[in-house]
């Protein structure tokens, strides 16, 4: 029985170390694509 809990716990710790690696990369590519959009509608109001 505790191996099994011992196993969960890991298997836990595993999905949300992977989940807030996507979650920050998601951010961060969403911010990377919003300034270049801010850089593109400076650029053409020249």
């Amino acid at each position: 029985m505790v191996t099994i809990i011992r196993e969960l716990k890991v298997a836990t710790e595993n999905h949300m170390n992977n989940f807030v690696v996507d979650y920050s990369e998601k951010i961060e590519s969403g911010i990377h694509d919003t300034f270049n959009r801010i850089g593109d509608r400076s650029n053409t109001a020249d």
